[in-house]
């Protein structure tokens, strides 16, 4: 699994090691905020995938 930085919202902070992506933001109590997190899985290719297919069985689809 693959961070995409381009579709993952500014400000985040990445624990490569660990694996940990996170944001440092203040909220008041009872106020929500919107990130979005966005990932590439890799699959084998002798991996069988049941359920959803992306356009043309692509083997790298982004989550």
């Amino acid at each position: 699994m693959t961070l995409q930085k381009d579709n993952t919202s500014a400000g985040f902070a990445l624990d490569a090691v660990r694996g940990h992506v996170t944001w440092n933001v203040p909220l008041k109590p009872g106020a929500r905020d919107h990130h979005d997190l966005g990932l590439v899985i890799e699959l084998p290719e002798d991996w069988t995938m049941h359920g959803r297919r992306t356009a043309g069985d692509a083997r790298r689809a982004p989550c």
